[in-house]
């Protein structure tokens, strides 16, 4: 019995965790090593008419998630005229559907010497609309404006977060984004 308790604790605090996919890019032929130095591109961010995004809150949030993410990672914050790479994010919104379906199954049985057969059938049975953030942040080079690299992380909003929830989340994102770099080759 205590081992379905567990089971079902567990299960529970799954679910709750976040759901951020994240994927990258990168130029072959960047040295990444030689990335030390970074600085904000002016601008950092493009306008956008959504008022989730056009929020300077979420902004300073993504600034500092980035700014520790990379000093934990050995870089060090300077000057544009100083820097290795320049910092960029996009942020984008998009409405999605999901839709439960039940699935296929198909049985056999055997009791009292008689064997018995079944099948389920695949259906929808209802959906769910929300929301789903996405960020990207590229790192350019300060020479050409070219993008080296570029991460991105997607995942369902939440309603109503709280600005310490809002933190943890922007955080979160941002180190999932970040573990992908340097790239493996």
């Amino acid at each position: 019995m205590s081992r379905l308790i567990v089971l079902l604790i567990a299960v529970v605090l799954a679910a709750g965790c976040s759901s951020v996919r994240v994927t990258q890019d990168y130029a072959k032929g960047a040295e990444f090593a030689r990335y030390q130095a970074f600085a904000w591109a002016t601008p950092s961010h493009p306008e956008s008419d959504d008022p989730r995004l056009a929020n300077p809150l979420l902004h300073e949030r993504i600034h500092a998630a980035v700014e520790d993410g990379l000093r934990a990672r050995g870089f060090r914050l300077v000057d544009a005229a100083e820097a290795d790479l320049l910092m960029r994010y996009h942020t984008a919104v998009r409405s999605r559907v999901e839709y439960q379906r039940s699935g296929v199954t198909i049985g056999t049985g055997y009791y009292s010497g008689r064997v018995g057969y079944g099948l389920a059938l695949d259906y929808p049975y209802g959906s769910r609309d929300y929301d789903e953030g996405t960020l990207i942040i590229d790192f350019l080079d300060p020479a050409t404006g070219d993008l080296v690299w570029r991460g991105t992380g997607v995942r369902p909003l939440e309603e109503t977060p709280t600005p310490e929830r809002r933190d943890e989340i922007v955080r979160d994102v941002v180190e999932r984004i970040l573990a992908q770099y340097p790239p493996t080759k």
